[in-house]
């Protein structure tokens, strides 16, 4: 129900307010997700670099 007075007003604002927040959740999950992601690599490489020491040996771990 539609209304041009204070309430409906009001109304409007939190369905607005709902939609950007929905947004921002949205937008910051994937933010999160893809940071996890960049970790989870980080420390598979730099457990692989601390299980050797030669370079050879380093570089093909990395690589897979």
């Amino acid at each position: 129900m539609r209304t041009n007075d204070e309430v409906g007003e009001l109304a409007t604002a939190f369905n607005q307010m709902i939609a950007r927040l929905e947004e921002a959740r949205t937008s910051w999950s994937a933010a999160i997700a893809a940071a996890t992601r960049n970790i989870g690599t980080l420390y598979e490489v730099a457990r692989t670099t601390s299980s050797t020491l030669e370079i050879a040996a380093v570089l093909e771990l990395v690589a897979e």
